[in-house]
């Protein structure tokens, strides 16, 4: 926990330079709730997904959450 903003800031930068890298391609991403939830948030449960719409910079302008089946 006292680690969260450094590293949603690390995430972003890495998402941003991922979308100038590649800016035609998907991120695929698996990782745990409690980073989902500094992302973007929102609390989602184990085995859901999240699709999250980027900026340029890497922050999240929207997503959906795919409930697990």
């Amino acid at each position: 926990m006292s680690q969260a903003k450094r590293q949603t800031d690390e995430l972003t930068k890495l998402i941003a330079a991922e979308r100038r890298q590649y800016p035609n391609m998907s991120i695929i991403m698996v990782t745990h709730h409690v980073n989902i939830q500094s992302y973007v948030g929102m609390v989602v449960n184990s085995g859901d997904m999240v699709l999250v719409k980027v900026d340029s910079a890497g922050k999240p302008l929207s997503f959906k959450v795919y409930p697990s089946p």
